[in-house]
């Protein structure tokens, strides 16, 4: 499967977090931010790409480990990107310790904390589940 093509994959199957966080970041809806999800990176697919940070932020489930995410991110950071983890319970259980730690990170933690227009959505996003309909009998 070609980098393009596993991308489109995991797009249409995100997990929770990823779904979570992305409800928050599109549409530039973080800090006037565009970000993409998805993106093919040298070898890897990044979970999240922001280009004009040249960011990359990576929502880490159980088939992550210390080792694979220290090649991974070292791969990454020599292609020119900063790259931020979030464990998924973390996005789960904590959407504002997540942006704000975004926001820190990217250098724009007092802009965020003055609630600039447009920085967050004003509500969290639903997130709807995607699943077979049930027949009735």
């Amino acid at each position: 499967m070609s980098g393009d093509a596993r991308a489109r994959h995991l797009r249409r199957s995100a997990t929770d977090a990823e779904r979570h966080f992305w409800g928050w970041v599109r549409g530039r809806r973080f800090m006037g931010l565009k970000f993409r999800r998805q993106e093919p990176v040298d070898r890897y697919i990044a979970d999240f790409i922001c280009p004009e940070l040249n960011l990359i932020v990576e929502i880490d489930g159980s088939q992550h480990g210390p080792t694979i995410d220290a090649t991974r991110t070292s791969v990454l950071e020599r292609a020119g990107f900063t790259v931020i983890r979030f464990d998924n319970h973390y996005i789960l259980t904590n959407r504002e310790g997540v942006l704000r730690e975004l926001a820190r990170r990217i250098g724009r933690y007092a802009e965020y904390m003055r609630g600039v227009e447009g920085v967050v959505p004003a509500a969290p996003v639903a997130i709807a589940r995607l699943g077979r309909a049930r027949v009735g009998k």
